[in-house]
């Protein structure tokens, strides 16, 4: 994190474009190999070569011709994807030239290398511990009965959480029978839905303590219907559990990448969905969330009875989570979610019958409506993931003033 500021903060006083992406991916296809601190010092020289060739060269003043800091990058990240097989020298262009070179620079990056490859090298990943008998995740969902138009979809749901299994226990909730069978037949639990409002919506708390009560794992979640998730869900939450303490109420939400018409194949394989989000998706706003998991200490008793499916429930409960105190974690960043967009676009809840519902029960129980506290930029907490790959977590030091939690319920 330290080097990428660095790196960005130095190159910003050219006013160039640079790909911070690129060097990444080289900085960490190299960084995953070094086993010794012999590759390390190796690792720290190769730095060193590309910054004092590449930040440090001007274009010659009698040549028309320039080196942009996109040709610097460029010839940076082949130089650390090749593990210094090419000399750098025959990757820059012949315009640029060395004029100055500030040694007390050099030194302070060569420290922060140093640190950094350490670190790398004596983190452990932090993977789930294998010797606990629970489950990592108890997962579930549900949509409309008789929504054939959107079978396929389903379908796709289905098969591709069942690629988390065993790690995962995975339920629907549902009063449909094909859906039923599909499910079932995938080794999933179904639960038929007896607690619900607004024309057949259930009641998230209800689907929590259910699952609860039926279920013994490390993290309990809802994710809407029409959500695919990739590999990288697994290496979140064991981050979470390695980081965070278990007697802690945890709240974990993010954002969704919309991508049109994904197909079976690409539901199916977990990888795949990570590609597509990368390469087809867009984020969608900060004021959507669709997925959300919780420790088993997370008081749901303090929940009203919100449904799913209609406006205003998510963002009513990040905001609680947060104004109760829990550890609410923002892990857009490392758990990726796709939504399967259709022609009926993006925002389906505002098309149903009783749009209004949660709002009108929050009006009705003289709760705060703080709802832009439930905003995806108000979480304390954010993953990202460090230069060698591994999920690490921060904790966000200024938040808008629309985060703020009301001192006294609001009407």
């Amino acid at each position: 994190m330290l080097l990428t500021t660095y790196v960005q903060s130095t190159m910003v006083r050219d006013h160039q474009s640079y790909d911070k992406v690129s060097v990444k991916k080289g900085m960490t296809d190299l960084c995953g190999s070094l086993v010794s601190q012999a590759t390390c010092g190796i690792f720290t020289l190769v730095i060193l070569n590309v910054i004092f060739y590449g930040i440090y060269w001007r274009p010659m003043r009698n040549k028309d011709q320039t080196c942009s800091m996109n040709d610097v990058l460029v010839a940076a990240t082949k130089y650390l994807q090749e593990n210094g097989e090419i000399s750098l020298e025959n990757t820059i262009k012949e315009a640029c030239t060395v004029s100055s070179l500030d040694t007390n620079k050099i030194r302070d990056l060569k420290y922060v290398l140093e640190n950094s490859i350490y670190e790398c090298n004596a983190k452990p990943l932090n993977y789930f511990p294998r010797h606990l008998d629970e489950t990592i995740l108890t997962l579930f969902t549900s949509w409309p009965s008789g929504e054939r138009d959107k079978e396929g979809l389903h379908q796709n749901t289905i098969i591709n959480w069942s690629a988390f299994q065993p790690r995962i226990n995975l339920v629907l909730f549902t009063n449909d029978s094909r859906d039923e069978q599909f499910a079932k037949e995938r080794g999933w639990t179904v639960y038929t839905i007896v607690h619900h409002f607004a024309g057949g919506a259930p009641v998230l708390r209800t689907m929590f303590e259910t699952v609860m009560k039926n279920f013994n794992s490390t993290f309990y979640g809802y994710a809407n219907g029409d959500i695919l998730f990739a590999d990288n869900m697994i290496d979140t939450l064991s981050s979470i559990y390695t980081k965070f303490s278990a007697k802690e109420d945890i709240f974990i939400t993010g954002r969704r990448y919309n991508v049109d018409h994904v197909s079976p194949k690409e539901a199916a394989s977990l990888p795949n969905v990570h590609t597509v989000a990368k390469t087809r998706g867009a984020l969608f706003e900060i004021h959507s969330e669709d997925y959300f998991i919780a420790s088993k200490s997370f008081p749901w008793d303090t929940v009203p009875d919100l449904v799913v499916g209609r406006p205003a429930y998510d963002n009513w409960i990040v905001a609680h989570a947060r104004c109760i105190n829990a550890t609410v974690i923002d892990t857009t960043d490392t758990l990726t979610a796709v939504h399967q967009t259709t022609e009926k676009g993006n925002k389906e809840s505002l098309k149903r019958a009783t749009p209004a519902f949660n709002d009108n029960l929050i009006l009705k129980l003289k709760l705060p409506r703080n709802y832009e506290s439930g905003f995806i930029t108000c979480p304390e907490w954010k993953s990202y993931e460090t230069l060698c790959g591994a999920i690490d977590f921060y904790r966000r030091e200024h938040l808008p003033d629309y985060c703020q939690c009301p001192k006294s319920k609001l009407s």
